[in-house]
């Protein structure tokens, strides 16, 4: 069963090809978890966690989670922007 019959065709908008965020990630672009590298599987859960107000820790290795808490008590350092960045080949920060 498709919508079409329950809501009308009015209230379907035709297909189309659907577009990207202007700003990938825009909730982990606004904390420091942005720093971290990321698979883009755990990127895309814990920026909709962090959109959600909620802790993104359980998507993350216990790793990550100590690179992330070690770059919030050291924000004066210059960090690279990890969003986008494949995770097998960045470079990790030593803490």
């Amino acid at each position: 069963m498709t919508a079409l019959p329950i809501v009308g065709s009015s209230a379907i908008s035709p297909k189309g090809a659907y577009l990207p965020d202007g700003e990938p990630k825009y909730y982990l672009s606004k904390t420091h978890w942005k720093y971290v590298p990321m698979t883009e599987l755990q990127a895309v859960k814990a920026n909709s966690l962090v959109g959600q107000r909620q802790s993104q820790e359980s998507v993350l290795s216990p790793r990550q989670v100590a690179l992330a808490d070690f770059i919030s008590k050291n924000q004066s350092r210059k960090w690279q922007n990890m969003i986008g960045v494949d995770m097998a080949s960045a470079e990790w920060p030593v803490p």
